[in-house]
């Protein structure tokens, strides 16, 4: 009898195996000729999955559903049955011949009918009595112990398994990425790596940078961050790598380091080219804007040959012509020669006021509207604020060109930056394309340097500029800085 109180046999031999081994040691301890268990398939139908003894002839596939039958109406009111004649005739109407007697027991989880144990003795053998009925329902109740501990230990095996294979699949995407990844700790231990990294990190730490960089994403990551960047250079393989930092839960970080040397130098080969290019471009430029001086100064020396009473008005023109080659020798060196930046603490608000008084006299002259909007806070930004100066106002006073009268140019100051927009002709996609390009212009009289200018200053700040118009509907200058004062 001890022996089916027993589970341990069940995680080594499964759920089916043991329930078949303990139904044959029920139906000995019970003296039974017959036994069965069914259990719920899940949708409220009971099947069959193990029966003994020579009274159990029901086929494998038979179902028991609830309600019906002997065993249907015990799974209906959670109550075991000894079945006799007068039983079977008040609940089911019919009784096999060759059983004297049956105990049905639903094996119950709680409240939750999970399955249900049937014993019969045949005709030669006494039937079963009440004490029979209690020792099958605690036999029952281990059976029902085991068959629950069996689909919890399947369904954590599934759940693992299940994890397992996310985890295989996630490893092999990782595996297949080209760039390093590693999880790394508060203490800026490496927890698990890709392939990847092992290779990556032969070439990457050797640098100076490396280990500082990773210190500073991993804590800034911990801090809130929720996506850090760096860049990390080797200057004696030249070689340039990328890495960034997400911060995870437990307080470990993923990091990520791609190699982008390929990028950078081709960035650097595109650079040089439109370098050339801008070198043609400006070539072209200098001989077509200095031959018109000089076509003048050429005609104004030939008239005063001819005609010397006419050399003070000539003169005048000479000077004037040189005037203009020297202004535009100005522009070009301005173009040629490096930005030197002398960045410190300033404030947007105030270069704003600035140049508002020095255009506010221009725009009231020509009918047309100047508007400044502050929105947010305007902190302090680490830059260069006469030449954030000279990017405004050369902003301000293309929109001012580029309206008519009566029309508005609005300079809205943010956090980060500035926009300025106007409503005037506006430019098509083909304008925008070579807006930056040097010596293009759309003015009678512009030299084509002033925006490629403008962009110069804020590249060297590090900062971002954008443009959106469309013909007929106006210009909009976006311009950003990422630096902040300490």
């Amino acid at each position: 009898m001890w022996s089916l109180f027993d589970l341990s046999a069940l995680p080594t031999l499964g759920l089916q195996a043991f329930l078949g081994t303990t139904l044959e040691r029920v139906a000995v301890v019970f003296e039974a000729s017959g036994a069965t268990i069914f259990l719920d398939n899940g949708d409220g139908v009971f099947g069959l999955v193990a029966k003994t003894g020579s009274l159990a002839q029901i086929p494998l596939g038979a179902v028991i559903e609830v309600d019906f039958g002997l065993a249907g109406h015990a799974l209906a009111t959670r109550k075991s049955l000894i079945v006799d004649d007068s039983v079977a005739e008040n609940v089911a109407g019919r009784h096999r011949a060759d059983v004297n007697s049956a105990l049905i027991v639903p094996l119950m989880n709680g409240d939750e009918a999970v399955g249900v144990l049937n014993l019969s003795r045949s005709t030669e053998e006494s039937a079963f009595g009440a004490e029979d009925l209690a020792k099958a329902e605690a036999v029952a109740h281990t059976i029902a112990l085991a068959i629950t501990n069996a689909k919890l230990v399947a369904q954590t095996q599934a759940a693992l398994q299940e994890a397992q294979n996310r985890h295989e699949t996630l490893r092999g995407v990782l595996d297949s990425v080209g760039s390093a990844v590693m999880v790394i700790d508060r203490d800026n231990q490496i927890l698990d790596r890709n392939k990847r990294s092992d290779e990556m990190l032969a070439s990457v730490a050797k640098t100076e940078d490396f280990k500082e960089a990773v210190q500073q994403m991993t804590s800034l990551s911990r801090q809130g961050e929720t996506l850090r960047t760096a860049k990390v250079y080797d200057s004696r393989s030249d070689r340039t790598w990328t890495m960034h930092a997400v911060p995870l839960s437990d307080g470990s970080t993923v990091l990520t380091i791609e190699e982008i040397t390929d990028f950078v130098r081709s960035q650097s080969e595109i650079g040089r080219v439109r370098r050339l290019a801008e070198i043609g471009q400006m070539t072209a430029a200098i001989a077509h804007e200095i031959r018109n001086p000089l076509t003048g100064i050429r005609s104004a020396g030939q008239m005063i040959q001819s005609s010397p009473d006419l050399a003070e008005e000539l003169g005048a023109v000479v000077m004037e012509e040189a005037e203009r080659l020297n202004k535009l020798c100005d522009n070009f060196l301005d173009f040629a020669r490096p930005v030197h930046l002398e960045v410190r603490p300033a404030s947007l608000v105030a270069i704003a006021q600035r140049v508002e008084r020095l255009e506010a006299p221009s725009f009231a002259e020509e009918g047309k509207h100047l508007v400044f909007r502050y929105e947010g806070e305007t902190p302090l930004i680490l830059l260069d604020d006469h030449r954030v100066e000279q990017v405004m106002l050369n902003l301000v006073r293309n929109a001012r060109e580029a309206s008519a009268p009566d029309q508005f140019v609005e300079v809205i100051i943010r956090s980060t930056g500035f926009s300025v927009a106007d409503h005037g002709v506006g430019m098509t996609s083909e304008q925008q394309s070579m807006l930056f390009s040097p010596f293009f212009t759309t003015k009678p009289h512009g030299t084509g340097l002033g925006l490629t200018n403008v962009r110069k200053i804020v590249d060297a700040h590090g900062g971002t500029l954008s443009v959106k118009s469309a013909p007929g509907e106006g210009t909009a200058f976006e311009v950003s800085f990422s630096r902040r004062s300490a």
